[in-house]
């Protein structure tokens, strides 16, 4: 991952965790967003688990000994779209789309 972004010099950087399916619609909503929003540096969208029935029964644990969070990615804000800030539920890595400017200004690579 390092070495792509170090080799990426412009434009958008989409990060998909290799666990992940996206949606049939995942890239022309990202060309809309991207075009309709120009000045945002981060996007992302919804990660929802694909339970298959294999997990371990402790994933779904609600009780004294739930996990929290749990080490599988989860983010379901709504169907709407929000403008998050420091102090909101943030994403994890996956189905992220960075603007390469954002490197620039953070000073490099992860």
């Amino acid at each position: 991952m390092n070495t792509a972004i170090a080799n990426i010099t412009s434009g958008w950087i989409c990060f998909i965790d290799d666990d992940q399916r996206v949606d049939e619609n995942f890239y022309k909503v990202t060309i809309d967003t991207i075009t309709n929003y120009p000045d945002t540096s981060l996007f992302c969208g919804k990660l929802i688990p694909d339970w298959t029935g294999d997990e371990p029964d402790w994933i779904h644990e609600q009780g004294a000994y739930k996990i929290s969070p749990i080490p599988i990615p989860d983010y379901n804000l709504g169907n709407h779209q929000l403008i998050l800030s420091e102090h909101d539920f943030l994403p994890s890595g996956g189905n992220l789309i960075i603007n390469h400017d954002v490197f620039k200004k953070i000073g490099g690579v992860l």
